[in-house]
């Protein structure tokens, strides 16, 4: 059906951050796959009793079941169905233990329909073990579904085989400061309602498939792909990524996911060497700067206060929104906001980027700071020095979806 190497490309694909190929003080992993074992690298170690090493524990079982398997004759369909099986094996190990090929076939069908021209969308709360006399997925009642659980603060609560069982709607009073976010800022409503064997399942109008609990984020389908997360691991892949600092990698998490989920390109630049006025083409970008813009000089007072290393301090629909405007929106390295809507200098290393953004974050890197990059499809990307700040730089993509 597949090859081995195949297979660990497909692996490699499903866990953001990945395949990181230079030794930067990262851990080495051993994929079993059919006969062999693949090395891989992780900027951060996992616990023997960790979800994600019992779940590359079950890859040798699984690779060989699908080399054992004829072929579809299309690798696409191949790679969809072992895709799909390493998936619902990650989420049986996190507690939910349901037939998950009958929710993402249920999915895959709703791209091919919409709702006065529009994609289909919904909010379900999955509880193990909570039994329902009705499928939600009967043809019948499909017209009615299409748009009772799609709204904001409305959903449906499921039972095992995707059985009915409630249709609710959260109040705005009810909803609460979650503390440290580990899904975008959309799903907080349905996450605060999760309890324990409890997991959200949500579809966007961009036709997303996003499932989560109160750990954070745990899987997600889009543009014809999963990606597996950990949420806790991705949070410490981004504390290391920003030389340790907690707050600074715990706040990252959720407006990177939710400006790639919004589908809004996006620079943020981390400027660790403070040197951000050399490589800032147009000084009116600059908060607190006479050469400022107006908006800029009204906005300063406000937006100084925005502080990337503050549990309280960070504004996150605020930064949201900066982020969405045309240019960079860049830190200080004390992760004090010093710019928005900011025009990086070109650098005479980043002419092999192809597109805007793209350039732009390679030559910030090249300047030496710490860019995230958010395109408008959704892919985030950090490009590291993978030299650890030292003299020497060596570029490293890291990828979080």
């Amino acid at each position: 059906m597949l090859s081995e190497s195949e297979m660990f490309n497909i692996v490699t694909d499903l866990v953001p951050h990945w395949g990181v190929k230079k030794e930067r003080e990262n851990f080495k992993l051993t994929l079993p796959i059919g006969k062999n074992g693949y090395p891989i690298h992780s900027l951060i170690a996992y616990a023997p009793g960790d979800e994600l090493n019992r779940w590359i524990n079950s890859l040798q079982q699984i690779s060989n079941e699908y080399l054992d398997k004829s072929s579809t004759g299309s690798f696409f369909l191949d790679r969809q169905l072992f895709e799909t099986r390493l998936v619902s094996e990650w989420l049986n190990i996190n507690g939910y233990n349901t037939d998950w090929a009958k929710l993402f076939d249920f999915n895959r069908m709703l791209e091919n329909r919409t709702y006065e021209n529009a994609s289909i969308g919904f909010h379900f709360i999955y509880e193990k073990g909570l039994v329902g006399t009705l499928s939600l997925f009967d043809a019948d009642i499909q017209k009615y579904l299409d748009v009772l659980a799609e709204t904001n603060y409305t959903y449906f609560k499921v039972g095992d085989n995707w059985t009915y069982h409630s249709y609710e709607f959260i109040s705005i009073d009810d909803v609460n400061d979650p503390g440290q976010i580990l899904v975008p800022q959309f799903l907080i409503p349905y996450q605060n309602r999760l309890g324990k064997n409890e997991c959200g399942i949500t579809r966007t109008k961009r036709g997303d498939l996003i499932i989560y609990d109160k750990r954070g984020l745990l899987a997600s389908y889009r543009k014809g792909s999963w990606k597996i997360y950990k949420a806790t691991s991705l949070k410490n892949t981004l504390i290391k990524i920003c030389n340790n600092n907690h707050w600074m990698g715990t706040n990252l998490y959720p407006i990177l996911f939710d400006l790639s989920y919004r589908r809004h390109g996006a620079l943020i630049i981390i400027d660790q060497k403070d040197n951000y006025k050399e490589f800032i083409n147009n000084e009116q970008s600059l908060l607190n700067n006479s050469k400022g813009t107006p908006l800029h000089q009204a906005l300063s007072q406000r937006l100084g206060q925005i502080d990337l290393k503050s549990k309280d301090a960070v504004s996150k629909p605020l930064l949201l929104e900066l982020a969405s405007i045309d240019g960079a929106i860049v830190f200080n390295k004390k992760g004090k906001l010093v710019a928005f809507g900011a025009m990086i200098k070109s650098h005479s290393n980043s002419n092999s980027e192809q597109g805007a953004r793209s350039s732009a974050a390679l030559s910030a890197f090249h300047y030496g700071a710490l860019p995230f990059k958010v395109s408008s499809d959704g892919e985030i990307v950090c490009l590291l020095d993978s030299t650890l700040h030292q003299n020497a730089q060596e570029l490293l993509k890291v990828n979080f979806y």
